[in-house]
């Protein structure tokens, strides 16, 4: 008959065993893990394919979106960048939604010359309850746009950004996401935070994959959409990550989303600008 400490050596025997498993096992996932970050590492080292300027004059006409809620602070300084877009003017229309906005937003974005939309009923508090009802109205309007760019209202774009999705959907591509930088990274630790983040974002989940032939991750900003693909497909993500629950769902479709270095938009990222999301 075994003694009370012969039971209990036993039954600790049977725990570090147990454990001894559940720490190999937690091991090899880390070790996965790793692997598989370094070869994204590894495989963004080789440059992303050049997009020349065309030497055509572009045709493609593009309906800029911009949620806005609240955001006349910002506003005039993003519709502007956008003004100057090296572009030929009468290809791109700037919309703007006021989303639930009690301030100057929707006075701002008129004397800006943006078309803007005001939204007061249906659900709110994320961005993409905006940019869907937005995306609507433009495509109820008579023009028919030949795709469609989101940015946010803090975004701010380098002038040839236009002319490269031009030249990105001239190749056949349908779903398009730029790089977005952090303006001031260094400004608090919100967006030293956010600026790491939005690295990994470029180099690793999007440069990376793009290298490998793989589908890049939608960001939110910096976005491009063929318009048979919003026509088509509608924008039915409504989580609180939709604009990558979207390019989940374009890829279920068969639909790969392309990264494109050169096109730069830059943007804030401070807790309390705009909607969360």
């Amino acid at each position: 008959m075994l003694s009370l400490t012969q039971v209990l050596l036993y039954l600790l025997g049977d725990v570090v065993c147990v454990s001894s498993v559940l720490l190999s096992i937690s091991q090899i996932l880390v070790l996965g893990g790793l692997v598989y970050y370094y070869l994204l590492l590894l495989a963004s080292v080789p440059k992303s394919k050049h997009v020349s300027q065309p030497s055509r004059s572009p045709s493609r006409s593009f309906a800029i979106a911009i949620p806005a809620h609240n955001e006349e602070a910002i506003l005039t300084e993003t519709l502007s960048s956008l003004k100057v877009l090296d572009y030929p003017p009468d290809l791109f229309d700037i919309y703007v939604v006021a989303d639930y906005c009690d301030d100057r937003t929707v006075q701002v974005a008129c004397e800006s010359g943006a078309l803007c939309y005001e939204r007061n009923e249906g659900p709110r508090g994320r961005k993409v309850y905006a940019l869907k009802w937005l995306l609507e109205q433009i495509l109820a309007e008579s023009r028919n746009y030949d795709a469609f760019v989101v940015f946010d209202a803090d975004s701010k774009v380098e002038r040839n950004f236009l002319r490269i999705m031009d030249t990105m959907l001239s190749e056949g591509h349908r779903v398009l996401q730029g790089r977005h930088v952090i303006i001031t990274p260094q400004s608090n630790r919100f967006s030293g935070l956010a600026d790491v983040d939005m690295r990994l974002n470029n180099l690793l989940r999007n440069k990376a994959k793009c290298n490998l032939g793989l589908s890049a991750r939608l960001m939110g900003d910096a976005m491009c959409f063929a318009s048979e693909v919003i026509r088509g497909y509608g924008w039915h993500a409504d989580s609180l990550g939709e604009d990558r629950e979207y390019g989940l769902y374009l890829l279920a479709q068969g639909i790969k989303t392309i990264y494109v270095h050169e096109a730069v938009s830059f943007g804030q990222a401070e807790i309390a600008l705009g909607f969360i999301s």
